[in-house]
């Protein structure tokens, strides 16, 4: 099933990109962490670009199961995959209950909206090489990515202030 797999792989990418970018961003990251995460970026540049290429293509000879596969279970996979990208152990890492504090986490407004903004960007595509039609965006993409049927945004934009330099 190479255009599901297409689609987990936009997943794969988009979603370290943007938790790269924001590292990459952050003021208090380490210089040396800071230039990998631009370094990174640049590589899963050339994958991403494979992927939307390359899916047109693919879609066009999938049979009934792939294509309900990319409409009803790749959200499923990808909130997943989401959620995992911390894992619980490092809140217990640092003396913090780990399911209890990872589960609060994933629920608050700035973690949907980096979903939200990290997910978009794969909804758009499916919808720009024509996998979804405009207006016929499945239930899950749109609770996964924060849309409307029409792919368009509905929920939370990602506004992730970033603190101040220290001074130290």
């Amino acid at each position: 099933m190479p255009a599901f797999l297409l689609v987990l792989v936009l997943a794969g990418e988009e979603i370290p990109d943007l938790l790269q970018k924001l590292a990459a961003e952050h003021p208090d990251t380490n210089p040396l962490l800071a230039s990998v995460n631009r370094y990174h970026r640049q590589e899963e540049a050339r994958h991403l670009s494979f992927a939307r290429t390359t899916l047109p293509e693919l879609y066009a000879h999938t049979g009934r199961l792939e294509r309900l596969r990319i409409r009803h279970f790749a959200p499923v996979v990808i909130q997943l995959l989401f959620r995992m990208f911390v894992h619980p152990g490092v809140y217990s890492a640092v003396g913090l209950p780990g399911w209890k504090t990872w589960q609060a986490v994933n629920r608050t407004p700035e973690r949907l909206a980096v979903r939200y903004h990290a997910t978009r960007n794969i909804v758009r595509t499916l919808v720009d090489t024509g996998v979804f039609e405009r207006g016929h965006v499945p239930r899950g993409w749109r609770a996964l990515c924060g849309v409307d049927r029409f792919g368009e945004p509905v929920g939370p934009e990602l506004s992730l202030p970033l603190p101040a330099a220290s001074t130290s």
